[in-house]
């Protein structure tokens, strides 16, 4: 029996329901993203890789290139700070994205010291998944341009 008499049996009088239950789970996962972009933007990112142990002496490319990233996140954050609140909650996603790659490179690094088959994993992160946070940066700043090309292009359009 379980939720007999609690739910319906029908198509849409679950949609019903879950529609509205959707509009909370959609406010509440924006929330947790913009509490985590808090945390990056207070240096939460930076805190998490000093805890790591990294051999910088056979990783320093890498090293390196995931502290270029980490510039380049910070450098995204500011571009997106300061524009509309509207477009900051819009980016949050895409700035939380950015920063658990960097991270995940880090901790991928820090375990490929302890075997090969780790180390292997590592490499196959760097070649293949850090491109995409290239990606990621430029969705940030090119958003912006589409939806000024798209507020102009409302404007233009006679009523």
């Amino acid at each position: 029996m379980g939720g007999s008499g609690y739910i319906e049996d029908f198509q849409i009088e679950r949609h019903y329901r879950d529609i509205r239950i959707t509009s909370i789970y959609e406010g509440t996962s924006q929330m947790q993203l913009i509490a985590a972009v808090g945390g990056i933007i207070k240096g939460a990112l930076i805190e998490a890789r000093e805890l790591l142990i990294i051999d910088s002496r056979n990783n320093k490319d890498k090293l390196e290139l995931l502290k270029d990233y980490e510039t380049r996140l910070q450098e995204t954050i500011r571009f997106v700070q300061s524009e509309t609140k509207e477009f900051f909650d819009y980016q949050t996603r895409t700035i939380c994205d950015i920063a658990i790659s960097i991270y995940f490179g880090y901790i991928l690094l820090e375990e490929s010291q302890k075997s090969e088959h780790k180390k292997a994993v590592a490499e196959l992160y760097f070649a293949e998944r850090l491109s995409l946070i290239d990606s990621l940066i430029k969705k940030a700043y090119l958003s912006k341009d589409i939806k000024t090309a798209i507020l102009k292009e409302a404007r233009n359009v006679p009523s």
